[in-house]
């Protein structure tokens, strides 16, 4: 059986943890045309692959600005990377993690280790307090979070506008929030309330 892989953020206040597809190439970028979407400005529009083949896990850069990095070096070629080395793209960093060591220690106190966004057949950023949101509820979160207005999310999810602004009421409802920039700022400061 192959090793499944996620990245998990090393920053304490960046509680993400993304899936990696095997056997597939999962493109990092900001563009939402990415397979794994980081919302950074020092993460270029497409920005580098990773490319996980039955276990085997390979990054190159794709020419971004900023630069990919392997433990601490600039990629110039095609890495191998294994389990538990750090992979960083523009300044985020990432540690590379087998499932079957994943656990909430590693994921940071308020993660939970979810799949819940697919788009492209690959996973996007998930954030702990997700886990309380269903699926649906969590792909149009993403998008919240991304900062798009709910009549592209609807356009990106192919929903109806009213089925966004349902999901965006419950989402406010669930995670007791009056509205996106409330929302965006507990998220980016990592000061999500527990449940009330």
């Amino acid at each position: 059986m192959n090793n499944i892989f996620h990245l998990v953020a090393e920053a304490p206040s960046i509680p993400w943890t993304i899936r990696l597809r095997d056997p597939a190439s999962n493109i990092v970028g900001r563009s939402l045309s990415c397979d794994i979407v980081l919302h950074d400005p020092t993460v270029s529009r497409v920005h580098a692959d990773i490319a996980v083949n039955h276990g085997i896990v390979t990054v190159v850069d794709l020419q971004s600005r900023n630069g990919t990095r392997v433990d601490w070096e600039r990629l110039r070629h095609e890495s191998r990377v294994r389990a538990g080395q750090r992979i960083s793209f523009g300044s985020l960093a990432f540690r590379l993690v087998e499932e079957r060591e994943l656990s909430l220690s590693a994921l940071g106190s308020t993660a939970q280790p979810r799949s819940d966004f697919n788009r492209r057949g690959g996973q996007a950023l998930e954030l702990g307090e997700s886990g309380r949101l269903t699926d649906a509820q969590s792909r149009v979160f993403h998008y919240l979070l991304a900062g798009l207005p709910q009549k592209r999310i609807a356009s990106s999810l192919h929903v109806s506008l009213n089925t966004v602004h349902t999901h965006v009421r419950a989402i406010y409802h669930v995670l007791s929030f009056h509205s996106r920039p409330e929302l965006m700022a507990a998220y980016f400061r990592n000061r999500v309330p527990a449940s009330r």
